[in-house]
Order: structure tokens, then sequence, then C-alpha cells
């Protein structure tokens, strides 16, 4: 079977399936989800009221906080001066800070002073209230700042305490000063508005037609209580007031979530089965005008590449998967081009290699008594087998403190000097500290390196190269005679392992014939 008719029955099954728990999961399951949404959204709303109520407590005890840390508050509970009260607590501060009490005590917690707001007019608070707020600080920790609900017999307040302090908040605490806002219509009006809820405080005799005993037992506790009907559903739960008692409260909502789940779920049968099938038809026709015909031709493609000459590289289409892997191919095929390539110049180096070492080991140069023109054969064959433009050998002069060029060769002017000379710890110094572990080689590529190389062929007069440098050592027996360094003209030039072979076998050759021809000219000057 054809893999596009394997793609077309899959695409097909798969697209039925769909369809299939598809209807079945918007049935079964998006209304019950619908339902827990609703769930979720009712309680989402009683923590909304919660957190709205705790940040108007916050904001009446940031209020109660600022008075009480004013040194016109503290001078006044230093010296009772009746003028402070009559300035700053009036009916204009009442309505100007929008709280209904406002009560000072000193430190023995004796009141100084207590008044209220109502219908314009400030009142001195009565002697029950007055018992009511000393029973309240009864419970709350001396010099500690409070807030929160307060239940002054059938009045719902908020309630803030705060220790009078000095403007930096610093004691001692010359009392507490206290302020209230009742929790009255304008105020649940506001929260309705501000969290666009219907939001209630239902009284007793509304809790007890509509909660059976049980769940107004558990909603005193602290449980919330959920009421359901046809049309709405109804959270209940209450606050936690500062003396222990708890502040019941509701918030309605209708059925919108369900119903609005199931029409989504009729909706979305239709429309997908809709979709699903245009999707269903543009894929198929997406994969038999596009994906399939381009994969037979990538494949023709593939096919004539094995017929050598005829097709070299794979044709690109587009830019998606298909045209990565024809250019994966191509990318491919250029690797190969170039490993023969590189096959090819690695063959053609061996081959120059090895004429370059036939050469110098039939040259009769190094079978004559002449030192200077056997290093003149060996220096001219470094160049020939490694393409290098200039080549030096160096040997120790006797004491080892000096370094002689026995020739040196510029192949470009085939050119053979002589008779430069350097310390032996210029060399040798810059070899055994630079190169790495048991490599005998040492090629110089870094610009630092390279900068002080040239530094020193310019000591010697020679013109420094752009190239990498090369230096290879000349042992015999262990011991250190000498270098021979190579030079290329270019920095883009680089010592390959092959060329790095060939100067190490020239180096072992050139060392036993120039040691032997040093010893033959030795006795025969004797």
């Amino acid at each position: 079977m054809k893999i596009s008719r394997r793609i077309t029955l899959s695409i097909l099954s798969v697209l039925l399936l769909l369809l299939t728990f598809g209807y079945l999961g918007l049935h079964l399951l998006v209304e019950e989800r619908f339902a827990e949404l609703e769930l979720g959204t009712i309680e989402r709303n009683q923590n909304r009221v919660v957190q709205a109520m705790a940040v108007e407590v916050g904001n009446l005890l940031r209020l109660t906080r600022d008075w009480a840390e004013w040194d016109d508050t503290y001078h006044f509970m230093v010296n009772r001066d009746p003028r402070y009260l009559a300035s700053n607590i009036n009916a204009r501060t009442f309505e100007t800070l929008g709280v209904d009490y406002i009560a000072i005590y000193d430190s023995a917690r004796r009141p100084l002073f207590a008044e209220h707001y109502e219908q314009g007019k400030t009142q001195p608070v009565t002697p029950e209230q007055l018992v009511r707020l000393e029973r309240l600080q009864a419970r709350q920790s001396a010099g500690r700042e409070f807030s929160g609900l307060w239940l002054n017999g059938k009045e719902r307040m908020l309630l803030a305490g705060a220790p009078i302090l000095t403007s930096e908040g610093e004691g001692p605490s010359r009392g507490i000063l206290l302020m209230a806002r009742q929790m009255d219509e304008p105020l649940l009006a506001q929260l309705r508005q501000r969290l666009s809820l219907t939001l209630d405080l239902p009284d007793e005799q509304a809790l007890a037609r509509e909660l059976s005993e049980d769940q107004l037992r558990n909603l005193m506790l602290g449980a919330r209580v959920l009421k359901t009907s046809r049309q709405e559903i109804t959270a209940f739960a209450a606050f936690a007031a500062l003396e222990g008692q708890m502040l019941p409260f509701s918030v309605t909502q209708g059925h919108v979530w369900r119903e609005e789940g199931r029409t989504i779920a009729n909706r979305l049968i239709l429309w997908g089965g809709a979709i699903v099938l245009l999707f269903s038809a543009l894929v198929l026709f997406i994969l038999n005008q596009g994906i399939t015909t381009r994969l037979e031709r990538l494949a023709a493609n593939l096919r004539l590449i094995n017929h050598e000459g005829t097709v070299r590289r794979v044709l690109v289409e587009g830019k998606d998967e298909l045209a990565q892997v024809a250019l994966d191919c191509n990318q491919m095929l250029d690797t190969l081009d170039k490993l023969r390539e590189e096959q090819l110049m690695a063959q053609q180096r061996l081959r120059g290699q090895l004429d370059a070492l036939l050469a110098l080991a039939s040259s009769d140069a190094l079978t004559r008594e002449d030192a200077r023109r056997a290093a003149g054969v060996v220096t001219r064959a470094i160049c020939e087998g490694t393409g290098a433009v200039r080549a030096s050998l160096w040997f120790c002069t006797e004491g080892e403190a000096q370094l002689y060029c026995q020739d040196l060769y510029l192949a470009s002017k085939q050119e053979h000097q002589q008779g430069f000379s350097m310390p032996m710890a210029m060399l040798q110094g810059r070899y055994e500290q630079s190169r790495q572990g048991d490599e005998p080689c040492l090629v110089l590529s870094d610009p630092y390196d390279l900068s002080r190389f040239s530094a020193m062929l310019m000591q010697l007069g020679l013109p420094p190269f752009a190239g990498r440098v090369l230096m290879a050592p000349l042992h015999h027996k262990g011991e250190l005679l000498g270098f021979i360094i190579a030079e290329h003209e270019r920095p883009q030039q680089a010592w390959q392992a092959d060329e790095l072979t060939f100067v190490l076998c020239v180096c072992d050759f050139s060392t036993q014939t120039l040691l032997t021809l040093s010893k033959l000219i030795r006795l025969n000057e004797h």
C-alpha cells in the first residue's frame, strides 16, 4: 500500500474517532464541568467578598494609624489641650474621613474622648457603648494595634485601634485611638458595585427561613453553606468578628454557567462536525497535491544521483521539513565531495612527500663530506614535501649555548643562506613551554606567539611571514641537538598530520646523516 493511501486512511480513522468521542464527551462531561465551574465561581465570589472586607478594614486601620502616630495627637495626650479636639475632631472630620465613631483612651484605658456622627451632628457615645468598647479593649494586647468587624448590639461596624505614638512611630505609647465605620447600606452598595455581586447581610429571621438548624449551626462554626434552586444558587458564609462572633453574609448568582454549558455543547457539536469535515478534506488535498508529489520527486532525484554524472544535487522545494531533507542530502553530498577532495589532496601530498624523501635519500650531497650542502638538501626537501615557503635547520654548537643555522632555504627564490646564530634558550624555552603533552612538533598559531617569533626573525635580519610556524626537534639518544623550522606564508594554511609525520621523518634521517658527516669531517681534519 502506498504511503499516501496509508496516510489518508489513518487521518479518516482518527477524525472519525475524534467526532465520536467529542460528541459523547460534550454531552456527558461539559455540563458537569460547567456545574463545577459554577460552584467554583460562587466560592471565588465569596472569597472576593472576604478580601474586599479585609481591604476596607485595612484602609480603616491605616487611617487610624495615621491619626494615632501624629505629633498633635501625641501632644494632646500629654497636655490634654482641648483646642486639639475642637480644631481636629468635629463634624467635618467625620464626613471627610468617612467614619462614624472616634474614641481616644489614655494608657490606663480610660476614655478621654468618644463621639459618633449621625445625621450631620456629633454626639457622645452612650455609656452602654463605652462599656462594650472597654470590654473589647480588654481582649486586646496592650500597646498593639488591632482591627476587624465589631458587633455593637444590633450595629455591625468596621473597627480599628492603634497605639498613640510620635510621627516617627516611637513611644512610649500614650494611649489608644479608635475609629469605627458602620456596615450600613451605603457601604454594602459600594461593595456590590465594586465587586459586581449580589451581596447581602441577612438577619436572624432571614437565615431561619433560608437554612435548616444544622446548616445554621455549621454556618456559625465557620463552614460555608450552599442553597440551590432552579433559577439561582445562593452561598452563605460568615465573617469572624473581633469578639469571636460570626457575621453571616450571602452571595447570590443565577445558573448562567450550566445553561451556557449546554448551549456551548450543542454549538460545538455542530460547528465541530463541519470543521472536522472541512479539515479532513483540506488535509487530504494538501497531502495528495503537496507532500506526496514532492516525496515522489525527491525519491526520483535520489535515484538519479546513483547514475554518476546525471544529477549531482537534489532539487530543493519550499521551506518545510521535506525541503530540509533535501538540504541535508545536498549537505551530505557536499561533505562527500569535500572528503573526496581532501583525500585527493592528501594523496598528492603523500606522493610529493615520498618523492621528496626519495630525492633526499638518493641525493649525492648526503654522501659527500659537506654538512652545509647536506643541510641545504634537507631544507629544500622540507619545503617541497610540505609546501612551506621557508625552512631552516639549526644545530647546537659545542657547549649547547648557541644555535647555528646550517641552512635556511627560501622556496620562492630558491636561495640558501647560512651563518645565522641565536642563543639556545630562545628556541628551547619556547618549545618546551608551549608544546602540549607528548607531541614532538610545536605549531605556533597564536597571534602572541607568532609576534614573538616574528620579532626574533627581525633581530636576525629576516622578514617574517603571516603563516603558521612549525618547530620540529632534532633528537639523538634523548639529547636535543637542534630544530627544523618551517614557515607557511598565509595564516589560512594549516599543518596537516601527514606533513608533521613527514617533517619528523626528515628530522630523524637528517639527524643521523648530519651527525655522521660532522664526525667524518672532524676525522678528516685530524
